[in-house]
């Protein structure tokens, strides 16, 4: 069995959390940043996984492209689909907004990672509406290492969602 992580990430938090993740499967796991490889060949992979953050309620346009371009292929994987961000309130909405029905339908496993919010990567724009989002000024960790670590446990071989 083989696993594709495929994610994008716009300020490293994802990243961080495929780190997490990819340490934690026990399967041959490869790993896709679409930022540097638009469209990953999955076909000789079992399981693909796929995430991104959220900003502004969406997720990274490069992920919903490549999901879109490979409706087919990810129709016959084992998908689990993972969401950064901060507030894990609106979670189910932003799965809709950032997935077709079709593939969140075929998931076997979906998941919040958590998120962060570090104030030196962003610019002056980015700060002042994240301040306001937040009501905070100061830098938020919030990565799920539990989440992240259950999602992996499931895809070392649970065969059901909990």
């Amino acid at each position: 069995m083989s696993t594709a992580v495929i994610y994008s990430s716009s300020y490293g938090t994802v990243r961080k959390c495929v780190d997490i993740l990819k340490s934690e499967l026990k399967d041959k796991t490869a790993v896709f940043s679409l930022k540097e490889n638009r469209n990953p060949d999955i076909a000789e992979f079992d399981k693909v996984i796929i995430g991104g953050s959220i900003r502004a309620g969406a997720i990274q346009k490069e992920l919903k492209t490549f999901v879109e371009c490979n409706r087919e292929a990810l129709a016959t994987k084992k998908i689990g689909l993972f969401i950064c961000c901060i507030d894990e309130k609106e979670i189910n909405q932003y799965f809709k907004n950032a997935f077709p029905d079709e593939i969140l339908n075929l998931a076997v496993k979906k998941s919040w990672f958590g998120g962060e919010v570090i104030y030196s990567s962003y610019n002056f724009f980015i700060k002042f509406l994240m301040k306001r989002i937040t009501k905070s000024s100061t830098d938020i960790h919030n990565i799920q290492k539990k989440n992240i670590a259950e999602f992996a446990k499931f895809f070392n071989g649970k065969d059901k969602q909990d």
